[in-house]
């Protein structure tokens, strides 16, 4: 229990690599110590697809050291962003399995505590800053061109020696603003139905100060599903009518600099040759058919895990130069580039399992139908977003991985009366 409410507390924050480690081993150390209590005594097939994808995808990437131009540091890598993170995984489904009713509710509001406190974080800075005009930390560490409270307040994650960056908080906040849509979408009781509403509004709002597009379209299309699922039609037109208002927001204030950069005119001439100067969107999508083609020509082979072996490849840094992108920004095509299609394959075998897991999980009648289908937005929000983008590494990955173990846990549960 103190291992898991320590990595709450520490994972959020991005600049700290020996704090995310430190929390990973507090983890492994668990994990030995009750391996003995899972998987069930029964032989499941969701647990065999789930150890299998976590067995060949960690020793693929063990594997991709061997071809990487820089075998330790690759090897590093893998240990403390595939192997380590798979541990958390573990640690966090092993703890829900044999944890109490009472353990249970604990963990919830030590879970709530930690997102809450980073948000304290966040609300701290920015009034500092607006009645001190300055900020706390020293101005060369501030996000640049800071200078009204607006640009502040949507600038502020980017200040990120302190809190999160706006890509990590993006999709850090994910996972309340899914939970408490799900508590939302599954409440009966006026009082529960206020009580997800406001909390839901609350994370909402944060989300949407980070200004990416990609987690608000997940939230939105994990939402939808979720709402499809549950099939509660009065919730849909709640999540459609707040949609069209922040889109408003966005699109009639001066809100609207934060969230479109793009030359979407230039996008929409069909000159491909010069989308690479239209914006991010332009841009990505002018530099992904360099990185398929790479893959195309070697589908087996990646050239290692990790970002940096982009840069240490010959091959793949003049293909950068090309595409006018450091990687690419896409989940899928970065494994596959990374790991090869081998990679790829057994990455999307353990995310099947986990999906089936949450699906289990929400179509057993009791009290974690609500968690169930949180799990099952908060799956498909974070793997839109990431569509979009390739955040998914240090405290991110971390988190998402300690995530989803506590709901893979709960499925192995035994049904509650």
């Amino acid at each position: 229990m103190f291992c898991l409410a320590l990595c709450y507390f520490i994972w959020p924050y991005y600049d700290a690599p020996s704090l995310l480690l430190a929390g990973k081993v507090l983890l492994l150390a668990f994990l030995l110590a009750y391996l003995r209590v899972f998987p069930p005594s029964r032989p499941s097939l969701l647990a065999g697809i789930l150890l299998v994808g976590i067995a060949g995808f960690t020793i693929w990437a063990y594997i991709s050291s061997f071809w990487s131009l820089a075998p330790w540091r690759t090897f590093k890598h893998v240990t403390e962003e595939v192997l380590l993170n798979f541990v958390a995984f573990g640690a966090g489904a092993l703890w829900v399995f044999r944890a109490s009713e009472e353990r249970l509710k604990l963990l919830q509001k030590l879970i709530l505590a930690s997102f809450l406190w980073v948000i304290l974080l966040y609300i701290f800075f920015y009034l500092w800053w607006i009645l001190h005009q300055a900020p706390l930390w020293p101005m060369e560490d501030a996000p640049r061109n800071v200078r009204d409270p607006l640009t502040i307040l949507f600038s502020l994650p980017d200040w990120h020696e302190i809190i999160l960056n706006r890509q990590n908080l993006a999709t850090y906040l994910l996972f309340p603003c899914a939970m408490s849509l799900a508590y939302l979408i599954c409440a009966r009781q006026k009082e529960n139905l206020w009580k997800g509403l406001l909390w839901f509004l609350f994370f909402l709002t944060f989300l949407f100060f980070t200004s990416k597009r990609s987690a608000l379209l997940g939230l939105f299309l994990g939402g939808l599903a979720a709402i499809f699922i549950a099939r509660r039609w009065k919730i849909l037109l709640f999540l459609t009518g707040l949609s069209l208002a922040l889109l408003s927001i966005v699109v009639l204030t001066p809100v609207k600099k934060y969230f479109v950069r793009e030359n979407f005119r230039l996008f929409l001439e069909g000159k491909k040759e010069e989308w690479f100067k239209g914006g991010s969107i332009p841009l990505r999508y002018y530099g992904l058919p360099f990185f398929l083609d790479y893959i195309r020509q070697h589908p087996w082979k990646g050239i290692g895990f990790g970002r940096f072996n982009i840069k240490l490849n010959p091959e793949t840094r003049a293909l950068a130069q090309k595409a006018h992108l450091a990687h690419a920004h896409n989940i899928w095509v970065n494994l596959a580039l990374h790991l090869g299609l081998p990679g790829l394959f057994f990455f999307v075998l353990f995310l099947t399992g986990e999906f089936a897991c949450f699906w289990k999980l929400f179509k057993r009648a009791g009290p974690y139908t609500w968690l169930g289908l949180g799990f099952i937005v908060y799956f498909i929000a974070f793997w839109v977003r990431h569509q979009f983008d390739d955040s998914f590494r240090y405290a991110t990955s971390a988190l998402y991985f300690l995530n989803t173990g506590l709901g893979v846990g709960l499925s192995f549960k035994r049904r509650e009366t």
